[in-house]
């Protein structure tokens, strides 16, 4: 899914580290696309996936340990009009 992703890590609406992906899905407006999981039990990381409106191939990834944003990434992004 295409979104309008926030300004960079670091501001204010960005998703921030100890976030839940619901939390992130209403910050960036729309639900990512799991990309890879790993683990199980106790212990369970999932990187999820966003299109961005930057130039092409731009794209944000967010990790999630246990439920919770441990990790960020983003290539192309494009602050949103509202920044």
């Amino acid at each position: 899914m295409r979104v309008s992703f926030p300004p960079p890590p670091g501001s204010a609406a960005a998703p921030q580290l100890g976030m839940t992906y619901e939390e992130v899905v209403e910050i960036v407006g729309g639900e990512g696309e799991l990309s890879n999981t790993a683990g199980g039990g106790e212990y369970k990381i999932e990187l999820y996936s966003w299109d961005g409106n930057g130039s092409v191939g731009s794209n944000a990834n967010v990790t999630f340990t246990n439920g919770k944003v441990s990790g960020k990434a983003q290539l192309g992004l494009e602050a949103s009009a509202s920044s």
